[in-house]
């Protein structure tokens, strides 16, 4: 059976040792596998490339180039919709989805949530990355131990910041890899041995070793990846028919705002529940909570009724609100009218205790309350409400710690038919803005405001994302419905907690003969929460002033200094409610950016990469001959400067396809070499001086070069070297002074018999 080729076993070896060490950051993400698999992927198809173009004798900034625009398309492609993610539209997303992983990463505590989708997408970049930088160090460098630094610096990263250790297993896979790619590049150097002899040393101005500089370089590459790499997170629909599951009842929901909008279109004023209260601010009254986007519309996900929930009682604190929010207790009497049917009990939020008679129930998760006798409560419902109104602070909430616990579990989902304009939008309104308190200000801003909306019950025809789209970039024109499901949507795109919660905004009518507040079916409304640590579900309303009025003051408060932020006090009703574990918060000067993107001048990234590309090899094939043929005449040894004019002259010959045979003397060589070039009687004479130059320095006893000699053999090979140019065609000449072959080629020393151990730099 034939054998694979050294160099593919070699290349697919280093695939696995990067994909091993990528192994270890496992536990910085809490779906690994979302970049464990892509990365793979990725390793493979980068080290296949860089073997196949090494096995053809591309040039090396050809394969890197290949191996760039390769990851770069396939990682786009992976995370694209089509694929069943919505991080990445197209390939002019992919740098933005990749800074804002990098900062999520760096902000949030490991794991970070796998609701982070631009983690995932980071985090198979730099392992391709990982994979490139083996495949270059150990398959074209062939300097297969000092792939190791790289191995080293990958490993490095999760065990300085996870407090979970990372298991044995992934140590002893990468030590397996890189003991076999270390086996696989020695092997190749053994084979060679005994060809060449070694070349004499050159003094006092020695040149580096080529493995110091390459580790030199690595070491370089891991200071500045350190400083990169992670181093410590209609649209409008009906109900759905759901069963909770673990034991509790499954009732039949049903939306009682069906007809929103037939309701707002007609203005009839029709009197739906009347409330007294005390509380300085009776807005925002809930009824329903949609928690689950389809894609086509927001519905309200199966709910979990059991029999332990039923009011009236006390109902549990709200989700997320911290122990010390300030606030103040509120009461509310409400009657509904006759001609309100409803399963969904409106009630102010978040209420504390619930008095109702009947088979209602409330969800732990969202505490909405649904009838779950099965039939539409037919009017004339009294009950009272204990509820609490928050006093909410922009800065606080501008200083929110990570979002954590179930609560907010599926609450960043979004269809993978998304459209890209979505989060190129959503990036674009909030570029610049630090925190997600900020994002959701300046995306209010923008739909009440900057953004050129308006507010009408007429919007246009169509439903869906395609609607959804259609409104947020080129129409502008719709009602509650459309602003809050367009905000929501945004928000779960930029990665934060979104729901959409439907009820009344506030009382407009007034009950005269008891003095009451009266919420009618022009009160009806819609708006989106966000959810913030410490603070619970937030509201803020998207919908433009002519409808709403002002927005909730907190949510255009002037925020104060970085480092200045203001600490709630304890609220009175404290020892009322358990207040979650909020998570510590970064310092200031450590809180990650949330990066901007989609403004379309991604492209712009490329061109240094590109002219670098192209002027590197040049100016790094100038620099090697300046040194090889650099002598101080009285100090650098004569062995020295002849070493470096013969491998001056045998880096042309390869890099302009003259030939060069090695493994003869140097008489033999330049025989050869005169024969090719020229019968001009001077320059062979000059190259018979400069072979008897190079014979006698190897040979002789060590002596420094004089001022003479070093010039004159300087002026020789520079001579030839323009003589060789003018006997090949213009192409090959073109490609020696962009594409040198021989830049990565190692320079064989002549062959001769001679009875000391010299060594002379030929690089």
């Amino acid at each position: 059976m034939r054998r694979a080729p050294e160099g593919l076993v070699l290349a697919l070896v280093g695939a696995l040792a990067a994909w091993a060490a990528g192994c270890s950051w496992a536990p910085m993400f809490a779906a690994p596998h979302r970049f464990l698999v892509p990365g793979a992927v990725l390793a493979l198809l980068v080290t296949l490339i860089g073997w196949a173009g090494r096995s053809r004798g591309v040039h090396v900034a050809a394969i890197l180039g290949a191996q760039l625009v390769t990851g770069y398309v396939v990682l786009a492609l992976w995370f694209s919709p089509a694929a069943g993610h919505r991080a990445v539209g197209d390939l002019g997303d992919l740098p933005a989805a990749l800074v804002h992983g990098a900062r999520q990463i760096n902000t949030y505590a490991s794991p970070a949530p796998a609701r982070f989708v631009d983690v995932a997408i980071f985090l198979s970049a730099c392992l391709a990355l990982l994979a490139l930088g083996i495949d270059l160090v150990a398959g074209t460098l062939r300097r297969g131990p000092l792939a190791g630094l790289l191995l080293l610096l990958a490993v490095t990263v999760p065990i300085s910041v996870l407090v979970e250790r990372v298991h044995p297993w992934v140590f002893v896979l990468i030590g397996a890899a890189y003991l076999a790619l270390v086996a696989l590049a020695q092997r190749r150097e053994v084979r060679a041995w005994g060809r060449h002899v070694v070349a004499p040393t050159s003094g006092t101005r020695a040149h580096v070793p080529p493995a110091t500089v390459i580790g030199a370089g690595c070491l370089a590459v891991a200071l500045l990846a350190s400083g990169v790499l992670p181093v410590s997170h209609g649209i409008f629909g009906g109900g759905d028919d759901g069963h909770g599951g673990g034991g509790t009842r499954g009732v039949t929901l049903a939306n009682p705002l069906i007809d929103l909008r037939r309701d707002l279109v007609q203005m009839s004023h029709t009197p739906l529940m009347e409330v007294r209260t005390d509380d300085p601010d009776p807005s925002y009254v809930q009824l329903s909570v949609l928690d689950q986007f389809t894609g086509s519309q927001w519905r309200a996900a199966n709910r979990k009724l059991p029999e332990s929930n039923r009011l009236p009682g006390v109902l549990p604190p709200a989700p997320g609100i911290g122990q010390s929010q300030p606030g103040t207790d509120t009461t509310w009497s409400i009657t509904l009218a006759p001609t309100f049917k409803t399963s969904w009990l409106p009630v102010p939020v978040p209420a504390t205790s619930v008095d109702v008679h009947g088979d209602w129930r409330y969800d732990a998760r969202t505490l909405d309350i649904v009838d779950t006798a099965g039939e539409l409560t037919d009017g004339s419902l009294h009950y009272t409400v204990n509820a609490f109104h928050p006093d909410y602070d922009a800065n606080v909430l501008n200083n929110a710690g990570v979002p954590v616990g179930q609560v907010i579990d599926g609450m960043t989902v979004l269809p993978a038919n998304m459209p890209a304009v979505i989060l190129r939008t959503a990036r674009r309104v909030t570029h610049g803005a630090d925190t997600e308190y900020e994002q959701l200000a300046r995306l209010q801003d923008w739909f009440r405001k900057s953004g050129g909306f308006h507010y009408s019950t007429q919007p246009a025809p169509g439903s869906g994302m395609a609607l959804l789209a259609t409104f947020i970039t080129t129409d502008k024109v719709g009602y509650c419905e459309q602003f809050a499901a367009a905000m929501a949507v945004m928000g779960r795109s930029l990665g934060i907690p979104s729901r959409v919660v439907v009820g009344f905004l506030r009382p407009t009518g007034h009950a005269a003969e008891r003095g009451d507040v009266e919420f009618t079916s022009d009160d009806l409304h819609a708006w989106p929460q966000f959810y913030f640590a410490g603070s619970g579900w937030i509201t803020f309303d998207p919908t433009p002033g002519t409808r709403t009025g002002g927005a909730p003051a907190y949510t255009e408060q002037a925020l104060r200094p970085r480092g200045n932020e203001p600490t709630a006090p304890a609220s009175p009703r404290a020892t009322q409610r358990t207040a979650p574990a909020k998570p510590a918060k970064l310092p200031d000067h450590e809180r990650a950016q949330k990066p901007g993107g989609g403004n379309g001048a991604w492209w712009l990234l490329l061109v240094p990469i590109v002219v670098g590309a192209a002027v590197t090899p040049r100016a790094l094939r100038s620099r090697q001959r300046t040194r090889r043929l650099n002598a101080e005449p009285g100090v650098t040894p004569a062995a020295a400067l002849a070493a470096g004019c013969w491998a001056e002259l045998r880096a042309t010959s390869r890099d302009l396809g003259i030939g060069w045979a090695d493994g003869r003397s140097p008489r033999q060589s330049f025989a050869v070499l005169r024969s090719r070039v020229t019968a001009d009687v001077d320059l062979a004479d000059d190259l018979e001086w400069l072979c008897t130059f190079i014979e006698r320095s190897w040979y002789a006893p060590p002596a420094p070069v004089t001022s003479a000699d070093a010039e004159h053999a300087r002026q020789i090979v520079l001579t030839w070297r323009v003589a060789m140019r003018e006997i090949v065609p213009e192409s090959r000449a073109r490609r020696e002074r962009w594409r040198p072959p021989s830049l990565l080629e190692r320079q064989p020393a002549p062959e001769a018999e001679i009875g000391r151990d010299v060594s002379v730099p030929v690089r």
